[in-house]
């Protein structure tokens, strides 16, 4: 085997080897995804096809069991799940409609969550969230908090809240939060709070970015060491 042939080899091993042992560090492009909670084709709210009519008209919806779309599946804490202290809201608000929103107009406890996760436990970034609390008693502190989790390890916390005055809410429109964050996570969790007792929090437009699967940069891993012994191969001629 002559000098390149030997080097060739030896660059596309080291490429399959770190694809293979590191696919965090090497995530390749990501590919963005917005949440919208849009009725569409592959777009289910509690299991039920949002593309046919009947699943997506009228008024709010109890999300019992989950939202999914585009791959992404959104489920409210335990908490909320019990006493369904989120509705999707087809008709109603969002940038642009529809929303979720949950609060304690819904029943206590006035802290609801959700968990963001990609379908097959995959790797994804977070980009921005748009929040609206339209509150408007006076005192009323509202607030988020989101966090970002690979497993069980928490990598990354941003916070915010505003307090209300009397007929003025924390805010009319909805706020797009962005990410101080640019790590791979597998677990989004957003906790909505206030301390009214007739208060409501909209969300809408969770934007994230998914990153390719391990199984993906395998399968390129594997083209690139074809790549090789055809060039080796070429140059033995």
């Amino acid at each position: 085997m002559n000098s390149p042939s030997i080097l060739c080899t030896i660059s596309v091993a080291f490429a399959v080897t770190v694809l293979a042992a590191a696919p965090r560090s090497f995530a390749g492009p990501l590919t963005p995804v917005d949440i919208g909670f849009s009725c569409g084709a592959g777009a289910y709210l509690n299991g039920n096809d949002t593309s046919t009519p009947k699943n997506c008209k009228g008024g709010p919806t109890k999300i019992t069991s989950n939202w999914i779309e585009q791959g992404f599946v959104v489920t409210p804490d335990t908490a909320a799940a019990a006493g369904s202290e989120w509705d999707w809201a087809p008709l109603e608000d969002g940038e642009p409609i529809p929303d979720i929103k949950t609060g304690t107009s819904f029943g206590f406890p006035n802290t609801d969550a959700i968990s963001v996760q990609e379908i097959g436990g995959g790797d994804f970034q977070f980009d921005s969230v748009a929040i609206e609390f339209p509150g408007t008693a006076k005192g009323v502190t509202e607030g988020y908090t989101i966090q970002g989790y690979l497993g069980t390890t928490l990598l990354f916390t941003e916070t915010g809240s505003c307090v209300g005055t009397a007929g003025k809410p924390c805010s009319k429109t909805y706020n797009t939060i962005d990410s101080t964050s640019s790590v791979l996570i597998n677990d989004l969790v957003i906790t909505l709070s206030d301390t009214d007792t007739t208060g409501t929090e909209r969300l809408d437009n969770i934007d994230v970015s998914a990153s390719p699967e391990p199984g993906t940069l395998l399968l390129l891993g594997t083209g690139l060491s074809a790549l090789a012994f055809s060039i080796r191969r070429r140059l033995a001629s």
